[in-house]
C-alpha cells in the first residue's frame, strides 16, 4: 500500500465552492480523515456514510483531528449539491475524483458496471498526517487483486469475501465480519431490490422475511459469538 500523498489535482468543495488543488497541498500540516464512498446521491452513502460523520465530527475534532474530507468517484457538480443537500450544518470538505486518479493511484477502485455505475472508489477510510497515511480501512468485499501484491499474505477466504482476512507486511490486517447490531439490518438490505431479488432467487418466494425474523431470533447470540471472533482476531495482532 503507498502511504504518500499523490501531487493529484482535483476539485476540493469547501463551504459551498469547488476549486481544483493539489491533494498533497490541501493535506499539509493537517491531522485528518479522508473516507471514500461509491457515489454521492446513493441510499446507502446518503443514508448511513456521510450522516455518521457528520454526527461525529464534534468527537473527531476532540481527538485533534483538522480535517474530514469524503471522496467519491463524481464531478464537482454532483458532488457539491450532495454536500449542500444536508439541512444540518457541517464541515465535511469533498473531493470530486471525477477522473478516479486518486482511486486509482491507492487501488481503491471498484467495477460497479453491473449497476450501471461503472467504476467507483471503494468505501474506505484513512487516517492521515503530515501528507503519510497512517491507517486504512476499506471494505474488503470490494478489494480486488491482492494476488499480485507480493506485500500481501492471505490469511482466510470465504465463497462470499474472498479476502476474508488478510496481512499486509507484518504490521497491517485487513478483515471483514459483517457484524449485525440491529435488528433491522435486514429489513434495511431488502430495501434493495437487487438484494431482495439475488436472496428468492437463491432461497424461494418469502426468503427475506424468513431471514429477517431468522435475524431478529438469533440476534443476542450472533452478536455474542461475533465479540468472541472480534476478540479472538485481536489476539492475532
Amino acid at each position: 500500500m503507498i502511504s504518500n500523498i499523490p501531487d493529484i489535482k482535483v476539485p476540493i468543495i469547501k463551504n459551498g465552492t469547488s476549486n481544483i488543488l493539489s491533494l498533497r497541498d490541501e493535506f499539509k500540516n493537517k491531522r485528518l480523515i479522508l473516507f471514500g464512498v461509491p457515489g454521492a446521491f446513493t441510499p446507502t452513502c446518503s443514508e448511513k456514510h456521510l450522516p455518521g460523520y457528520i454526527k461525529l465530527y464534534d468527537s473527531f475534532k476532540k481527538k485533534y483531528i483538522d480535517e474530514i474530507y469524503c471522496l467519491a468517484v463524481n464531478d464537482h457538480y454532483v458532488m457539491k449539491s450532495w454536500l449542500i443537500s444536508y439541512s444540518e450544518n457541517h464541515y465535511i470538505k469533498g473531493i470530486a475524483d471525477g477522473n478516479a486518479e486518486i482511486s486509482k493511484y491507492y487501488n481503491l477502485i471498484t467495477d460497479k458496471s453491473k449497476n450501471f455505475m461503472g467504476y467507483r472508489s471503494t468505501r474506505f477510510g484513512m487516517f492521515i498526517e503530515n501528507n503519510q497515511i497512517k491507517s486504512l480501512q476499506w471494505h474488503s468485499y470490494e478489494v480486488q487483486n491482492l494476488e499480485n501484491n507480493k506485500d500481501v499474505t492471505l490469511i482466510a477466504s470465504s465463497e462470499v469475501t474472498k479476502y476474508q482476512i488478510f496481512k499486509y507486511q507484518n504490521h497491517a490486517y485487513g478483515i471483514q465480519f459483517h457484524i449485525e447490531i440491529k435488528d433491522t439490518t435486514v429489513h434495511e438490505w431488502g430495501c434493495v431490490p437487487e438484494y431482495k431479488k439475488a436472496l428468492e432467487d437463491q432461497l424461494g418466494d418469502g426468503a427475506l422475511e424468513k431471514f429477517d425474523q431468522s435475524a431478529k431470533d438469533n440476534m443476542s447470540d450472533m452478536n455474542n459469538y461475533s465479540k468472541i471472533l472480534y476478540n479472538n482476531f485481536k489476539k492475532l495482532l
